[in-house]
């Protein structure tokens, strides 16, 4: 019987977003090789407390009590069982708890609006673009090597900075 305690810091996290579990061991469980172990639900948990497949995640738990975080960047979006284990096996020390990591929501790109320079040496004219990218303000920052510049845009396409010189 499952003495000690597992609880989880919240019921359903978004992907990417640390989930910690506190826990309990009564003393006479005590050992360095107890662990907390993250199973999908209800694929492979140990549910009959025998090896039923590897664990998702896993963290070392040695001392009676503490707690263990575990980044769910890398977990699928679905349901998960975490269990509290004994001495590097499938024993329970606590209840198992069940969570849900969420799937990040997808943010669209912000809207392109309109064409960015023309052909030529003038302002916001290109002769060689050669690379570009978009800064925290949402600015576009085109390299032009055959002008050596590099010019600024704001998302609809109106300049708004130039930097001249040899970017060779």
């Amino acid at each position: 019987m499952a003495t000690g305690t597992l609880v989880g810091s919240a019921a359903s996290v978004e992907q990417g977003e640390p989930i910690t579990f506190t826990y309990t061991t009564p003393q006479f469980s005590v050992a360095p090789e107890n662990w907390v172990g993250l199973f999908p639900d209800p694929v492979n948990g140990p549910g009959a407390q025998t090896y039923a497949g590897p664990p998702t995640l896993r963290e070392y738990t040695p001392l009676a009590s503490g707690a263990v975080s575990f980044a769910t960047g890398s977990l699928p979006p679905g349901n998960y069982l975490a269990f509290s284990l004994a001495n590097d096996g499938y024993t329970w020390l606590a209840e198992p708890v069940r969570f849900t990591v969420r799937a990040v929501p997808r943010i669209p790109p912000p809207p392109y609006q309109g064409a960015f320079g023309r052909s030529g040496r003038g302002p916001a004219q290109f002769s060689s673009p050669a690379g570009l990218t978009v800064d925290e303000r949402g600015q576009i920052w085109v390299a032009d090597t055959g002008n050596d510049r590099v010019q600024a845009f704001t998302r609809d396409g109106r300049l708004v900075r130039v930097l001249a010189g040899r970017f060779k």
